[in-house]
């Protein structure tokens, strides 16, 4: 049986330099992972995939073209595919990410 357990709260070991992903689960379908970030602002994301993320503690902010949304612990949000965003104002910023793979024209693999 192909089973792992993983604890979201250990090792929290942030940086100072960089955000850190570590990858908890990944088939040929989804990418699930864990994103520490102490204070980094990343560049514009413009990702082929449906992205879902939950703030899980810290405090953060997404933009997008249209809006800013600063999120709170608990806050999930659903970001399409090629929605343009970036992350800004994190502090101590706990993510799980969840990335489903679709295929070139939006439609899921």
């Amino acid at each position: 049986m192909d089973r792992f357990l993983f604890n979201f709260f250990d090792n929290l070991n942030f940086s100072k330099d960089l955000e850190i992903e570590e990858v908890i689960y990944e088939d040929d379908d989804i990418i699930i992972n864990r994103t520490l970030s102490l204070n980094q602002d990343t560049e514009e994301f413009d990702q082929d995939d449906l992205e879902i993320v939950m703030l899980y503690d810290g405090k953060a902010s997404i933009e997008f073209k249209d809006e800013i949304l600063h999120l709170k612990p608990g806050d999930i949000i659903k970001i399409n595919p090629h929605d343009v965003h970036r992350v800004f104002d994190q502090d101590k910023a706990i993510w799980l990410c969840v990335f489903k793979k679709v295929g070139k024209n939006g439609q899921e693999q």
